[in-house]
């Protein structure tokens, strides 16, 4: 069905090509497309395999990361100087944080929990960090707020949820829900944001508020 090689075909000829210049006809490129598929149809289970596995691996590997962060004795935990596996995840989760926040588009976001009275009638709210990602799933804040003070950018983490938060009390406001909003700020940003103070108020004059 395929004529013999009857031209020399250089290594670098693509795919299909190749084969209708080594046979003289269409006949080899035929071939070679039929070779490419059936080799895709066997490959691909054994890829659809290994990834699975190095998604459980990757898993496995975050279930580590934070059982070092979440220890019950209260030690301080460095994660960013280790060479391993936990030490790799940390630094890319928090270079995903850094790159995040210095483009002011960050893989979490706020959301809110309601504060009502005894008659359920909704007052304020707390905002809340929440992170889902697409291999690990909801990442915990506590994992966020490590990763960010052993990277020294609770600041920068601090001044996005304080700007955020307010940002969608305006809107609240707007929309004629006159309620109340608790943002969490960090004694690390407490202590050592000069700038704290100002932000806030710049903030609040933005908005409004």
């Amino acid at each position: 069905l395929v004529s013999n090689i009857v031209n020399h075909v250089d290594w670098t000829s693509p795919v299909l090509i190749s084969g209708y210049i080594g046979t003289g006809g269409f006949s080899g490129s035929i071939l070679q497309a039929f070779n490419l598929i059936i080799s895709i149809l066997i490959y691909v289970p054994f890829v659809k395999l290994q990834m699975q596995d190095q998604e459980k691996d990757k898993i496995s590997t975050y279930n580590k990361l934070f059982a070092e962060v979440n220890n019950k004795d209260g030690r301080k935990i460095q994660v960013l100087n280790r060479h391993d596996d936990v030490g790799i995840l940390a630094y890319e989760l928090l270079q995903d944080i850094k790159e995040g926040l210095d483009s002011q588009s960050p893989p979490f976001h706020l959301e809110y929990q309601a504060k009502t009275t005894y008659e359920g009638k909704i007052f304020g709210a707390e905002a809340l960090l929440r992170w889902d990602h697409t291999i690990y799933g909801e990442i915990s804040p506590l994992l966020i707020v490590h990763l960010c003070e052993e990277g020294k950018i609770t600041n920068q983490l601090g001044r996005w949820v304080l700007q955020q938060g307010l940002d969608n009390l305006h809107t609240w406001h707007d929309m004629g829900h006159k309620i109340l909003l608790s943002i969490n700020v960090s004694p690390i940003q407490l202590m050592s944001d000069d700038n704290l103070m100002e932000t806030l108020k710049t903030s609040l004059a933005e908005n409004c508020i």
